[in-house]
């Protein structure tokens, strides 16, 4: 009787423990990749991606079926989809915006201002799109 017993409290104990931590979350930790599906969740941009980026990326063909509508990274018709990995939220994410790809990318690339045979962002599209990345804490 007592080995069942004790069999009984270690159990018991051992759930509420696990209850316990289950119910604890410490976050993400700074500096350390993950493959979080949702990459940008919570990020007050993702709220302005659709009336901010997505028209500028629209405008200029970039969210065609061919391009970053469909087959190529990032996929630009939503916050979710251009940030669905945690690699792909941090490059296109990266503050401050004149380090970000989004607004470097024409530099490389030729002939200048060209990305697949069509116009990159021009000044005022990445004046936009600054304001957008840097408008996160």
């Amino acid at each position: 009787m007592g080995l069942l017993r004790g069999f009984m409290l270690k159990t018991v104990v051992t759930t509420i423990l696990g209850l316990s931590l289950a119910a604890c979350s410490v976050g993400a930790v700074d500096g350390l990749a993950d493959d979080d599906p949702d990459g940008g969740a919570g990020d007050p941009r993702s709220a302005t991606f659709a009336t901010e980026v997505l028209p500028l990326a629209m405008a200029k063909g970039c969210v065609d079926l061919g391009c970053h509508g469909g087959v190529q990274t990032p996929q630009l018709m939503s916050f979710e989809m251009m940030t669905s990995n945690s690699a792909l939220a941090a490059k296109y994410l990266k503050q401050p915006s004149a380090e970000n790809i989004l607004i470097t990318k024409d530099q490389l690339v030729a002939p200048l201002g060209m990305h697949q045979a069509r116009p990159y962002f021009d000044a005022t599209d990445k004046a936009a799109i600054s304001t957008w990345i840097d408008s996160a804490p």
